[in-house]
C-alpha cells in the first residue's frame, strides 16, 4: 500500500512539474503588455509565478510553524532547535526573495529601459548598452557607466518583446550574445541554417 503511495506521489509530482515547466515555457513566449498612449511596454510576472511565490512561502510558513510546535513540545530540546535554524532559516529567506521579486517590473521605450520595484527604479538608456551576461535567475544588462539593468528570466515578454527591443536598439553584438542566451535553440537553429543553407535546385529552362 505504502509502495503504491509513493509511486503515485512520484508520478503525479514528475507529471505536476513537467506541466509547470510548460506553461511558464508558454507564458514567457507572450508579448509583454502595452505601456498607456502606446509609449511602450511593460514586462511583469505571471499570475501562475504569483501563485507559485506565495504557495512556497505558505508551504514554508506552515513548515516553520510545525517545527516550532514541535519543538516546544519536546520541552524546547536544543538539537532540534538547531536543525530548525539550520534548514528554516534558509528556507524563510528564499521565500522572502521569491515574493519580493514578484514585484519586480521592467519597462520598455524607445528610449531605453527601466527596472522598478516600488519606488526604487534603475533606467538605462540604449545607447549607454555595452553588455550583457546571464545569472541563475535573471539576464544583466550592463551600461557603459557601471550600472546594470535585472532581466527576471520569467517575465513574461523577456523571449519576444525584450529581444524585438534589442535588435531594435542595441549594438548587434549584444543582441546576438542576448539572443543566444535567451533562446539557445532558436539561435543554434539560425546559426546552423547560416552555416548550411537550404539546397535549392536548379530549374530547368
Amino acid at each position: 500500500m505504502s509502495g503504491s503511495l509513493f509511486l503515485a506521489g512520484l508520478i503525479f509530482a514528475l507529471v505536476g512539474s513537467y506541466a509547470i515547466r510548460i506553461a511558464f515555457a508558454r507564458i514567457g513566449l507572450r508579448p509583454a503588455a502595452p505601456l498607456p498612449h502606446g509609449t511602450g511596454h511593460v514586462m511583469v510576472h505571471s499570475a501562475l509565478d504569483k501563485g507559485m511565490a506565495w504557495f512556497f512561502a505558505g508551504a514554508v510558513a506552515a513548515g516553520t510553524l510545525a517545527g516550532i510546535y514541535r519543538w516546544l513540545q519536546l520541552d524546547e530540546d536544543w538539537i532540534l532547535g538547531v536543525v530548525l535554524v539550520v534548514f528554516c532559516a534558509p528556507a524563510c529567506w528564499v521565500a522572502f526573495l521569491y515574493v519580493r521579486k514578484q514585484r519586480n517590473r521592467v519597462e520598455l521605450t524607445s528610449a531605453g529601459l527601466t527596472w522598478r520595484r516600488d519606488s526604487m527604479a534603475v533606467s538605462l538608456p540604449w545607447s549607454d548598452v555595452t553588455g550583457f551576461s546571464e545569472a541563475l535567475t535573471a539576464w544583466i544588462i550592463r551600461g557603459r557607466d557601471g550600472r546594470t539593468v535585472r532581466i527576471d528570466k520569467l517575465l513574461v515578454g523577456a523571449p519576444t518583446t525584450f529581444l524585438d527591443y534589442l535588435k531594435t536598439h542595441a549594438s548587434l553584438r549584444v543582441y546576438e550574445l542576448a539572443f543566444g542566451n535567451i533562446r539557445p535553440r532558436a539561435a543554434l537553429r539560425a546559426r546552423l541554417k547560416q552555416r548550411f543553407p537550404p539546397r535549392q535546385d536548379s530549374q530547368s529552362p
